[in-house]
Parts: C-alpha cells; structure tokens; sequence
C-alpha cells in the first residue's frame, strides 16, 4: 500500500515552516512527500518511497519510510516502524520504538528510546530515557537536564547532562 496523507485542517504549518527554515539548508534537496496535518499518521501496511517532511499535532509512523524522516509536532513525534534513513524531529515528545537506519536528530523536551538506532544521537531535549530494549549502534551527543541511559550505547555519550543514570 503506497501512504498517502490524510488531510485536516492544520495549525502546525508554522512549526513545520520553522523546522523547515531551520533544518532545511542542512538537507539535501532531492524529491520527498510531504504533509501537513492536525495527525500525520502512516499506517503499519505502509509504505513511504523516498524522503517524508511532515507537521501536524502528532506525527506517528508505523509503516516504512524508505528515506528520511523530517517532522515537527506540536505534541509528538513517534516512530514505531521503520525509517531506513535518519530522522530529525522537533516536538515536545519523541518516541522511538521502531527502527532508524541512519542518525536521530532530535530538538525538544522528552526523548523516549526503547528501539534501534544504526547511526548516532544527537540531542537537546529536557529529558531523556534510553530504556533497556534500546540500541544506539554510534555515538551518542546529548544536552539535556536528566538522562536514563539503561541500553545500549555503541560508541561514547558526551554532552552535557544534570543528571545521570548509567546502566546497560
């Protein structure tokens, strides 16, 4: 099944035109879907050929995105599929159950992670928890106010951190 976006009325377009403002010079400028909508939800049965840019309150995939993932949310971001690529994501709350094959880049105020990271983790975020089930392959690049690191991590964790919890 090829994903196609369900459309509602948005108020988002301005975090996603942020984001996009933001991020955007840093990504290469090839074809890509995009949407936005108040729910950018794909489906378990779906499939995504290429890179995704998607806004809305939440962004939920469970399906496949063969590319990259760039989303901002007013609530959350939440990848419980697969993106083959890396994923950038800016919302209050990003959870990670599924799997990224490339980096995750993440700017907000919790990041949640109990799935798989091929790439490194780079972060800014209030909070965060690498939970048990967790596998970060590379690096990991954190500034936040109190991490959870119970998985794990392939390489190193630097950055800045208040409060730490290391096990794994």
């Amino acid at each position: 099944m090829t994903w196609q976006p369900v459309r509602f009325l948005s108020r988002s377009l301005a975090v996603l035109a942020a984001a996009a403002l933001t991020l955007g010079p840093a990504l290469p400028a090839l074809a890509a879907e995009t949407s936005v909508a108040e729910f950018a939800i794909i489906p378990a049965d779906a499939v995504v050929e290429g890179d995704l840019y998607t806004g809305g309150i939440r962004v939920i995939v469970e399906g496949r995105v063969e590319g990259d993932l760039l989303a901002a949310a007013a609530e959350e971001v939440v990848v419980a599929g697969t993106v083959t690529g890396s994923v950038v994501a800016i919302a209050p709350r990003v959870v990670v159950t599924g799997e990224i094959g490339g980096s995750l880049r993440v700017l907000g105020g919790r990041l949640e992670v109990e799935g798989t990271v091929r790439g490194d983790v780079v972060q800014a975020t209030g909070s965060t928890r690498f939970g048990p089930a967790s596998e970060i392959e590379k690096e990991v690049l954190a500034w936040t106010g109190r991490m959870s690191a119970l998985g794990s991590i392939g390489i190193d964790l630097t950055g800045s951190v208040g409060e730490l919890e290391l096990a794994g």
